[in-house]
């Protein structure tokens, strides 16, 4: 070995072992055995997550498993304590026993005085009851509500809707509450009872973490100072606040509607376009389902009315259609009982009007015309035949009558007397109340009308009829309609104050 290997050996001692480490290396990158390690690693590593999966499971199971239950020595001790706690209190008073713990016994030379403390934000239902049961806990009570003030609020629950101020206020306004304590402690200590000269306080049953407490009542528990009070199911601020924010896009329609800015609804330019486009939307369909509703119902009465009309034309004309009955007076070179050289059309529409002046004009007796269902229908009722029921204060069969007023918009300048006023739209769903009001009024008889009575006061009529035979037992009633309506009424009787109220005569002028 040469001088200047041993001076290599001596200046590098590692030199032999870092040559047995390249050696080594070298072999196993020229052999499988590198593979070999990094498969060997798969291995263990999918053996490893297997038994980590056993043992997740297990936890789960275990996690699954119900707490452990008292054993019976256990349960028999807890019910002796609850049975002696009982006891020691009148009945009237166990109900605000915390469960496991006992409750001292009112003061009765002075009042009681009871703390209930809580946020109180967006005050609603569930805290007025809770503070009602505690003011009606005993017979002399003197209520005192603590309230933390924002930085602790917020700090402990998050953001709220109403400052402290406004919570303090709030309080201060309900009837149960007699004291406010402000900037209250968010957890309760004896000291502080004490201070206040505080005899209970008083929240639900369950427990109160905060801080890594447990409970933070269980040292009044243990005093025979908390007072267990129900809470109110269903409802709760973060309820109210969950219902808001799922009907978010509704409640900012609301508030535009109502005149409110982009800028004091914090809603960005775009958005607020979202909202008008979905309003349009909405009240396109609004428009179409009103109008394809009245539609339905205007075909139904037309309907109606047809059928009738050539019905009660088959009972006074038998065997005579109106064909035969327009034949008969005019032919077809338009020469009937005049010269004039007339249309054929022109002459169909004086038939129809000579008809019609006939029957709507006659002051003969009006005989009621019998429908298949036997409801018995009136034609139309004169302004000067009901001005004559209302002089005798009933119809000329001696029976009461009731006024049914379907104008909509419309309904301005005046009306008859007592009548009811029912628009036109509503009148299918208020039937029932129209049918209280004559049965209120003992009546018998019930005149519709509108501005005209030439399309609304018809149809309501007519659905007033649809509604009376698909019931069990309708009563027997002879239904009218006014015939020209409240225009007519007015110009005979508008300035009648005995049969027409709030009558202006410059809108009829």
């Amino acid at each position: 070995m040469t001088s200047k290997d041993q001076s290599a050996r001596s200046t590098s001692p590692t030199g032999e072992n870092a040559l047995k480490r390249t050696l080594s290396m070298n072999s196993l990158i020229k052999t499988d055995s590198f593979t070999k390690l990094f498969k060997k690693s798969n291995k263990r590593s999918r053996s490893e997550d297997s038994d980590l999966d056993d043992i997740e499971a297990k936890l789960d199971i275990q996690a699954s498993k119900k707490p452990r239950t008292r054993s019976s020595k256990e349960e028999e001790e807890f019910r002796r304590k609850e049975k002696e706690y009982d006891e020691l209190l009148p009945p009237e008073y166990r109900k605000f026993r915390p469960k496991g713990f006992k409750l001292n016994l009112p003061p009765e030379d002075r009042p009681v005085r009871i703390y209930a403390d809580g946020v109180f934000d967006l005050f609603h239902l569930g805290h007025m009851r809770q503070l009602e049961q505690c003011k009606k806990a005993f017979p002399n009570v003197t209520l005192v509500v603590g309230i933390p003030n924002d930085e602790e609020t917020h700090k402990r629950k998050g953001l709220t809707v109403l400052t402290d101020k406004q919570r303090y206020e709030t309080l201060r306004h309900c009837k149960w509450v007699d004291e406010v304590v402000e900037d209250a402690p968010w957890i309760l200590n004896m000291k502080f009872l004490k201070d206040h000269k505080i005899d209970y306080c008083a929240h639900d049953d369950l427990p109160y973490q905060a801080q890594g407490i447990d409970d933070i009542y269980k040292p009044m528990k243990e005093a025979g100072m908390f007072l267990a009070t129900q809470r109110t199911e269903g409802i709760s601020t973060s309820d109210i606040i969950t219902k808001i924010i799922r009907d978010y896009d509704k409640y900012l329609m609301r508030n535009f509607a109502r005149g409110a800015t982009r800028k004091e609804l914090n809603v960005s330019w775009l958005k607020k376009n979202e909202l008008d486009f979905k309003k349009q939307i909405n009240d396109f369909r609004s428009y179409w389902k009103r109008t394809n509703d009245s539609l339905n119902s205007a075909s139904r009465d037309l309907y109606t009315e047809v059928r009738e009309f050539l019905k009660r034309r088959n009972e006074t004309s038998p065997g005579q259609s109106p064909a035969d009955s327009f034949a008969s007076k005019f032919n077809g070179n338009g020469l009937g009982r005049t010269n004039s050289r007339r249309s054929l059309i022109e002459n169909f529409k004086d038939w129809v009007a000579r008809d019609s002046h006939s029957e709507f004009e006659s002051d003969e007796e009006e005989k009621p015309v019998v429908t298949k269902r036997g409801r018995k229908v009136k034609k139309p009722a004169k302004p000067t035949t009901l001005r004559q029921w209302f002089s005798q204060k009933s119809t000329n069969h001696g029976s009461r009558f009731v006024v049914v007023d379907v104008r909509d918009s419309d309904y301005i300048g005046g009306h008859i007397k007592s009548s009811l006023h029912i628009p036109s739209s509503s009148v299918g769903s208020h039937c029932q109340t129209i049918l209280d009001e004559i049965s209120k009024n003992k009546a018998d008889s019930v005149v519709f009308h509108c501005a005209l009575s030439q399309q609304r006061g018809p149809s309501a009529a007519m659905k007033f009829m649809r509604f009376l035979a698909d019931l069990e037992s309708a009563p027997d009633l002879k239904i009218y309609v006014l015939r020209g309506g409240f225009v007519k009424w007015q110009e005979l009787y508008g300035n009648d104050s005995e049969v027409t109220e709030g009558y202006e005569p410059s809108l009829w002028s």
